[in-house]
């Protein structure tokens, strides 16, 4: 299953990543999320930081920022967002980095894309015992269509087996929850129609300019009620986890 992702995927992503209300939203819930573990200056790797967004908030707030990406282009794509932050080129399975060097580390919708466990274990090694994990998959392997090829995706996760990942990879779960669970029924009736007709999964992504604010609006409040209370469905699944 799964196609790959490349600098054509990037640069659609590049192009909608500040502007979507799905990408306001995560960052909302992650945020919330993260914030008891960046009370003070944190040096944080945001392993497949792909156009550098994430980084550049971080940044903004204080914190130490890395970033890792296994396309040159989306290295000098989020060089050019987040200037403060230092950037290598590498995989997500092989980090080219020592061990336990860092005070947290960002999986955002990348272990899809790759070994998950193998990248897991290496997050758990360039982790400082009790650093911190976020991450971030699809949920729902039902909701497989032709949306998650073209974005490169070998897998979707139930949110009890990914968590059980976790702690193989030996580390404690402290937040987790399913996110996006307003939109849950249009996404489904999407992904029905995308595999019916191919040219439907763009749009998801082509939203009206009149109703992004509204709909960044509700997904803002959402992810704050999703900080303090884990919502039981969505096309997602955010984890908050520690290094044992």
């Amino acid at each position: 299953m799964g196609g790959s992702f490349g600098p054509q995927r990037l640069t659609r992503l590049a192009a909608i990543d500040e502007s979507h209300f799905w990408f306001a939203g995560r960052w909302e819930l992650l945020a919330r999320l993260l914030a008891p573990h960046l009370v003070g200056r944190s040096r944080i790797l945001d392993a497949g930081c792909g156009t550098g967004t994430v980084l550049r908030e971080l940044a903004r707030s204080g914190q130490e920022t890395v970033g890792l990406d296994a396309l040159p282009e989306a290295v000098a794509f989020a060089r050019r967002r987040s200037p403060e932050s230092r950037f290598e080129v590498g995989s997500v399975t092989a980090l080219p980095f020592p061990d336990a060097g860092f005070d947290g580390v960002l999986f955002l919708d990348v272990l899809e894309h790759v070994d998950d466990r193998l990248a897991l274990r290496e997050a758990a090694r360039v982790l400082r015992p009790g650093g911190f994990l976020a991450a971030s998959v699809p949920a729902c392997p039902w909701l497989w269509s032709r949306r998650d090829e073209l974005a490169g995706h070998r897998r979707r996760y139930e949110i009890g087996a990914f968590l059980e990942l976790l702690d193989g990879a030996g580390f404690a779960v402290e937040r987790a929850t399913h996110y996006q669970l307003l939109f849950f029924p249009v996404l489904v009736l999407t992904r029905v129609l995308g595999r019916r007709w191919r040219g439907w999964p763009d749009r998801e992504e082509r939203v009206p300019a009149r109703l992004g604010p509204f709909l960044e609006a509700l997904s803002r409040a959402e992810a704050r009620l999703a900080a303090r209370h884990p919502l039981p469905y969505g096309s997602s699944v955010v984890a908050i986890a520690v290094k044992r």
